[in-house]
């Protein structure tokens, strides 16, 4: 029971092409959610420009720094970042803030988990959400009834944008 990861950064990608971005960075850990954004900007005759693809080790807010300050070293122009947790969200918000740009003026940034830090910043986070409470409630109704001696399948839930002001 879950989402898939290429599903996942594919929904993020869509989410900020639909909102007029064209070049378009990448930050995270996540090969499979990597080829999900790729896949949506080759939809769209786009590509991961090299150069723009941060790849982290870790889906944290100091990985999120880090990408941002090697992002802005790189001196390639992006005009939308997804990244693959809502911390490195908020570290890519506040990079860019401090180095003179407008989120979501001059760059949009969206990511992922549709954590409560998404609402808790000056500017609030766009994000992916992976649905965990109703993934929760669905496995705890299969559960029951498997334990009532039903055959359950799999269930697939599709991620759900939650467009916010950093997009």
């Amino acid at each position: 029971m879950g989402c898939k990861c290429e599903s996942v950064g594919a929904a993020a990608a869509e989410h900020l092409i639909t909102q007029g971005c064209e070049r378009i960075a990448h930050v995270g850990p996540s090969a499979k959610r990597r080829l999900g954004v790729e896949w949506a900007l080759a939809e769209r005759h786009l590509r991961l420009e090299p150069g723009l693809n941060m790849k982290t080790k870790k889906f944290s807010y100091q990985s999120g720094t880090n990408a941002a300050l090697r992002l802005l070293a790189s001196g390639k122009a992006f005009d939308g970042v997804v990244t693959q947790s809502d911390q490195q969200s908020l570290a890519l918000v506040n990079v860019l803030t401090s180095m003179g740009k407008s989120v979501p003026s001059d760059v949009r940034v969206i990511g992922v988990d549709d954590s409560p830090i998404c609402h808790l910043c000056p500017i609030s986070l766009s994000s992916v959400s992976q649905q965990f409470e109703e993934r929760g409630q669905m496995a705890v109704d299969l559960l029951l009834k498997m334990i009532g001696g039903e055959t359950c399948e799999s269930v697939e839930f599709e991620p759900v944008v939650r467009h916010r002001h950093s997009s």
